[in-house]
C-alpha cells in the first residue's frame, strides 16, 4: 500500500510503472496523463520500491497516443554496466544501516537510528547538484554524498525495505527567505504522518553539530521553510514526538530559553541546542540577545567558559550554542 493518496487514474499510471521497475524493465503502459504528471508518478514508485535506487528519476520520455501513454525511463548509468556488481557494492551498507535499525524496540527509534547513520557518515555533493548521478539513491551509498533528492530516495528505500512507510516530498525550500527547489522525506507510524528532511540537517553537521532540526516534524513547523503542493501528500498534524518537543527543548519565552541552556551547561555539553515557537521569535533569536541569556545561564551556573559561537535558523526558530570550557 502506498502512502500517497491518487485519483483512480493516478493509482493504474502508479501500479503500472510499480510493476515495471519490479521486473527491471524500462518502459511501462500508461492510462492518459501528461508527462509532468508521469514524473511525479514515477518519482513516486522509485521512492516506494526495493529496486528504485537502480533508476535515473530525472530523466524520462513520453509517448501519448489515442489510447493512452507510454513512459520510458532508463537505469543509472552504473548500473548499465552489470546490476549484480552494484549491487555488490551497495548492499552491504543498505543492509549494515538495516541490522542497526532493526535493534531498535519502535518505529520512532528505528528511523532515528536511520537518520543518525545518514547524518554521520554521508555528506552534501557541494557544486555537483548539475551531475545527474548526484540525484539517484546510489550515489549516497556509491559516492557517500549526494544532494536533497538522492537523500530523500535513498531514505525512503531504506525504510520501506525495513517495513516503514516512507515516500519523498518534491516541494522547495529556504535557510534565509529565497525559496528553491528541494526534496525531503514523510514517514508514517501508527496511522500519522511525519517530514524528516536528511539533507538540511547532514548540511548542519559540517558546520560541526550534530542535529535532528528536521525530524519528524509536523506540517505547521515545517513549513516554516518549506512548501509544496502536492494533493497526495497526507497531512501531517502530530507535533508530540517533534525531536526538541519530544526532548523538552522547545521553548515559548526567554526564561525557559535559559532554563534549556542552564540544564545543558549542568550536564557539561559542549553544542546546546533548542527551538523557539513563542512570539517574538526573530527578536528573541537575534545573536546579540542570545548571547545575553546564555550570560544569564552561566551565571546562574557559576561557569567561567573560552568562548561560544552561535548558529541560528531564523525560520525554523532553531538556535545551537557551542562552546568551549576553560
Amino acid at each position: 500500500m502506498s502512502i500517497y493518496s491518487f485519483s483512480d487514474i493516478e493509482l493504474q499510471a502508479y501500479k503500472n510503472i510499480w510493476i515495471a521497475i519490479q521486473n527491471y524493465d524500462v518502459h511501462a503502459e500508461l492510462p492518459a496523463i501528461d508527462s509532468e504528471k508521469a514524473l511525479t508518478l514515477y518519482k513516486k514508485v522509485l521512492s516506494e520500491s526495493k529496486s528504485g535506487y537502480m533508476y535515473n528519476q530525472n530523466q524520462i520520455r513520453m509517448c501519448n497516443g489515442y489510447w493512452g501513454s507510454r513512459i520510458e525511463f532508463e537505469m543509472c548509468d552504473e548500473f548499465k554496466n552489470g546490476r549484480i556488481t552494484i549491487d555488490i557494492r551497495v548492499m552491504p551498507e543498505i543492509i549494515k544501516i538495516m541490522s542497526m535499525a532493526r535493534k531498535e524496540k519502535n518505529v520512532y527509534d528505528a528511523v532515528k537510528s536511520v537518520y543518525t547513520y545518514f547524518v554521520k557518515n554521508f555528506d552534501y555533493a557541494y557544486n555537483l547538484g548539475t551531475d545527474l548521478k548526484y540525484h539517484s539513491a546510489v550515489s549516497v551509498f556509491m559516492y557517500k554524498k549526494s544532494v536533497c533528492e538522492g537523500f530523500a530516495l535513498a531514505f525512503a528505500n531504506v525504510l520501506n525495505r525495513l517495513g516503514i512507510p516512507c515516500g519523498i516530498v518534491n516541494g522547495s525550500s529556504s535557510f534565509d527567505g529565497t525559496f528553491g527547489a528541494h526534496a525531503w522525506n514523510i514517514v508514517e507510524s501508527d496511522r500519522k504522518y511525519y517530514h524528516l528532511d536528511v539533507t538540511w540537517d547532514i548540511c548542519t553537521k559540517e558546520k560541526g553539530i550534530d542535529t535532528f532540526d528536521y525530524f519528524w516534524l509536523d506540517d505547521k513547523l515545517v513549513r516554516k521553510d518549506h512548501q509544496w503542493n502536492d494533493p497526495s501528500i497526507p497531512a501531517a498534524s502530530d507535533s508530540t514526538k517533534e525531536f526538541y518537543t519530544k526532548n523538552e527543548r522547545c521553548c515559548i519565552n526567554e526564561r525557559e530559553c535559559v532554563s534549556v541552556i542552564v540544564a545543558g551547561l549542568r550536564q557539561k555539553k559542549t553544542n546546546i541546542s533548542f527551538r523557539f515557537i513563542g512570539n517574538n521569535c526573530q527578536n528573541v533569536i537575534e545573536s546579540q540577545n542570545l548571547e545575553r541569556l546564555f550570560e544569564c545561564a552561566a551565571k546562574r551556573c557559576h561557569l567561567d567558559y573560552h568562548s561560544v559561537s552561535l548558529l541560528v535558523n531564523s525560520t525554523g526558530g532553531i538556535v545551537h550554542l557551542s562552546l568551549i570550557h576553560i
